[in-house]
C-alpha cells in the first residue's frame, strides 16, 4: 500500500508499522515451516456474520451473542498480531494484557477498558498482516478511501485474480482462529462485510447472517466521532469536508451492494434488525435471532445472556450534528431512512 503515500509528518507511523511487521515475520515463518498457515481445508462449521455499516450497533450484537461458549470468535490480539498468533498468543497474550491493564488503555473507537480478549475485525488484521486486500486500508490511506474501499469492500473495478486472493486471504485468516478456537463455529464481524455479502456467499454457501442498520442520523454522527479515532493510524491528512464524503458515499453504496447480495438468502440464513430494537429488548432480540436462524441455543444461553446484560456498560456517547449535517443526510441518504423506517426530518 506504499503506492499511496505517507505523509512526512506521518513517516514515523509508517516506521513504526514496518518494525511491527518484521519482529513478527520470524514466527509467521516458522508457522508456515511446522505447516500451521495451510493449506486450508472447508471449516467445521459454516460461519455465523454480522454485518452492517460502521457504528449501526453491530459491536454489541457480536459480544453479547458471544456469551454463548459454543461460539467462537476472532480476539484482538489475533487481530493485531495474525501472521503469528497461532504460535505466539498461549505465551504472550497474558502479558501483554498485564501491561494494558496496568497502564488503562481504552479502546480507541469505543472508549472501553481494552482487552486483548474482546472480538476484533477480519480487515483490521488483514491490515495488521500486510496484506494489501483489506478495505480498512482506506482509513489509513484516506485520501485514497473512495479507490480502497470501493475495491475491496464493494468489489468494484476488482480484477478476477484480486477477488480470489482476497477470497483466499479471508478464508486462512478465519481456517487459523478456527484452529485456535478449538472448532468452535465462529461469530464474526467487519463492517466492509456488509458490501462484499456476495464474495462471503460464494465462499461460504452454508454462513447466516444477521444485518443490522441504525437510525442514518446516529449513523452518521457516530462515524464522525469513528472517524476521529482513526486519526492516530493515518498515513496521509485530509479535511473533515472529505471525512463527510467518506461517510456519505459509502454508506449510500455499501447498502446498495448488500440489498443486492442478499437476494436469494433464506428466511434461516438471514434476518434483518434494527439497532433500536437491539438497544431496547436485547434479550428478545437474541431470541428472535436463535428461532429465525435456527441456532437452538437460547435457554441454555439465557443465564449467561442476562447476567452480560446486568453488568454495566460505556455509556453510548452523544452526538449533534449541524443543519447542514442533517441537510446532507437527509439529501444523500433519503431512500434508507424510507426503506429501513426511519422518520426524516432534515431540520430538526
Amino acid at each position: 500500500m506504499v503506492k499511496h503515500g505517507v505523509d512526512l509528518r506521518y513517516a514515523h507511523r509508517a516506521a513504526l508499522y514496518l518494525l511491527k511487521l518484521s519482529a513478527f515475520e520470524p514466527f509467521r515463518l516458522a508457522e508456515q515451516l511446522r505447516g500451521m498457515r495451510g493449506p486450508y481445508g472447508p471449516l467445521p462449521h459454516p460461519p455465523l456474520f454480522i454485518v452492517g455499516y460502521y457504528r449501526s450497533g453491530t459491536t454489541h450484537l457480536q459480544e453479547l451473542m458471544l456469551q454463548d461458549e459454543q461460539l467462537g470468535y476472532m480476539n484482538f490480539y489475533q487481530g493485531f498480531f495474525p501472521t503469528a498468533f497461532s504460535s505466539t498468543e498461549a505465551k504472550v497474550r497474558p502479558v501483554f494484557e498485564r501491561i494494558i491493564r496496568a497502564v488503562g488503555m481504552k479502546h480507541p473507537a469505543h472508549g472501553v477498558p481494552f482487552s486483548f480478549l474482546l472480538p476484533a475485525e477480519e480487515d483490521v488484521a488483514m491490515v495488521a498482516s500486510g496484506s494489501a486486500m483489506s478495505a480498512n486500508w482506506g482509513q489509513v490511506y484516506p485520501r485514497a478511501f473512495r479507490e480502497i474501499y470501493g475495491r475491496y469492500a464493494l468489489m468494484e473495478g476488482i480484477t478476477d485474480a484480486e477477488r480470489k486472493r482476497l477470497g483466499d486471504e479471508l478464508h486462512g485468516l478465519i481456517s487459523r482462529v478456527s484452529r485456535a478456537e478449538g472448532g468452535r463455529r465462529l461469530l464474526l464481524k467487519s463492517p466492509p462485510h456488509t458490501g462484499r455479502l456476495g464474495l462471503l456467499r460464494q465462499r461460504y454457501p452454508d454462513a447466516q447472517f444477521i444485518f443490522l442498520h441504525r437510525d442514518p442520523y446516529d449513523v452518521f454522527a457516530s462515524n464522525k466521532g469513528l472517524w476521529r479515532s482513526f486519526e492516530d493510524n493515518h498515513m496521509q491528512q485530509i479535511t473533515p469536508a472529505e471525512v463527510q464524503e467518506f461517510i456519505l458515499w459509502s454508506y449510500d453504496r455499501t447498502h446498495e451492494n448488500y440489498l443486492r447480495d442478499r437476494e436469494g438468502l433464506r428466511d434461516d440464513q438471514l434476518i434483518e434488525l434494527g439497532c433500536a430494537e437491539l438497544m431496547a429488548d436485547p434479550l428478545g432480540t437474541v431470541r428472535r435471532i436463535d428461532e429465525q436462524l435456527g441456532l437452538g441455543r437460547f435457554e441454555a444461553v439465557r443465564p449467561r445472556y442476562e447476567a452480560f446484560l446486568q453488568r454495566e456498560h460505556h455509556p453510548r456517547a452523544s452526538h449533534v450534528l449541524s443543519v447542514a449535517e442533517r441537510r446532507a443526510v437527509a439529501e444523500r441518504w433519503g431512500r434508507w431512512f424510507e426503506h429501513f423506517g426511519y422518520g426524516l426530518s432534515p431540520s430538526r
